[in-house]
């Protein structure tokens, strides 16, 4: 009779370590989501306020707002290119070059493809 007790035991503590098990999971998946999103919103900002301060330099201000967002949650890679590109002059091959970086380096951070874009 101790070994239904045992059993009965055993999957208790099995549910129980299941339980803990899946609620991990589920955090650690939320957590990896919101990264995702956040980063995604701060890069593609980041890329929509350069052309716009480009095109309008009146708007340098978001640009100057999505830099600072990049600087806290973007990856070192992406931080670096992003200085890069900032301290390239404008209109040269370095700028482009600084760009597709960035945008490598974005594309790296964000999992979309390994492959880096070659112009």
């Amino acid at each position: 009779m101790d070994w239904i007790a045992f059993l009965v035991g055993g999957l208790g503590i099995g549910a129980i370590v299941k339980s803990v098990t899946d609620h991990y999971l589920f955090k650690r998946k939320a957590v990896e989501e919101r990264t995702f999103s956040v980063k995604k919103e701060a890069y593609l900002s980041l890329l929509e306020s350069l052309h716009a301060a480009l095109t309008d330099p009146n708007r340098s201000s978001d640009y100057e707002h999505w830099i600072n967002v990049v600087s806290i949650v973007g990856s070192p890679e992406v931080r670096i290119s992003t200085n890069d590109l900032i301290n390239s002059k404008p209109g040269g091959d370095e700028r482009n070059k600084a760009h597709l970086r960035l945008l490598n380096s974005i594309r790296k951070d964000l999992c979309i493809d390994p492959r880096e874009l070659i112009v």
